[in-house]
């Protein structure tokens, strides 16, 4: 996929995203799912969230095509049918599909696609050596057991797997940007940072960084981990 390509996705997207705000509102569910965000009218925060998803994107895109890929916590879905242009099997999780199920009345995410909902221990159902990605944007800073949970990715993840994850660096920068971006954006649910997640990130497999958003004002970094053969 080029990047007209991915523009001409995401206005697509974007539409669906705001058919659905305008009928529900900003309420809790869809905010948590980044919907404000990703059609947000300032084109600054909207070109923040898109490009941590062409930035994994491509990345992914050229080094696959892949047997297997996992969204975790896919929220609205934005990623998965992007994936499905490059993977066999494209699978996203979320403990809450209420913002999914939104959307696909408004925007055809295929057939390819599988969707679960998990509340708890959201990867206990797939076997080991499942997927050979696993990709999870924005997500982490949400979780408490970080141990566990790169515990099972890297138990479902199949030996030399990758793992792409993206998150805020909750810095200076980042707050004063987000008490400009508005009220809505008060990150109050977080309980870490992506540098916290890296750390965790670190003890389980090798980890570099593939994108930093953007320096010397780092608001979002992005790391792919190796999972060890």
């Amino acid at each position: 996929m080029n990047y007209t390509q991915f523009q001409a996705y995401q206005d697509r997207f974007v539409r669906a995203l705001k058919a659905v705000l305008s009928e529900r509102g900003k309420d809790a569910e869809v905010s948590e799912a980044a919907f404000p965000a990703y059609a947000d009218s300032n084109s600054l925060i909207r070109f923040l969230f898109w490009r941590r998803l062409w930035v994994t994107v491509n990345f992914l895109e050229s080094h696959g095509p892949y047997e297997a890929m996992l969204d975790f916590g896919c929220g609205s879905g934005v990623a998965l049918p992007l994936l499905a242009g490059f993977g066999n099997r494209v699978v996203g999780v979320d403990i809450n599909l209420a913002p999914y199920r939104a959307l696909s009345a408004h925007f055809s995410f295929g057939n390819e696609v599988e969707v679960y909902e998990a509340k708890e221990h959201p990867l206990s159902s797939f076997p080991d050596n499942t997927f050979d990605v696993i990709i999870s944007l924005d997500v982490l800073e949400h979780v408490d057991d970080l141990r566990g949970v790169f515990a099972e990715f890297c138990r479902v993840t199949k030996s030399d797997g990758t793992v792409v994850v993206s998150g805020p660096t909750e810095n200076l920068f980042y707050r004063i940007g987000r008490m400009i971006a508005g009220t809505e954006y008060t990150g109050d649910y977080h309980v870490t940072n992506i540098y916290n997640i890296q750390k965790v990130m670190k003890t389980f497999m090798e980890t570099k960084t593939l994108a930093t958003l953007y320096y010397p004002f780092p608001l979002f970094k992005i790391f792919v981990g190796r999972v060890a053969p």
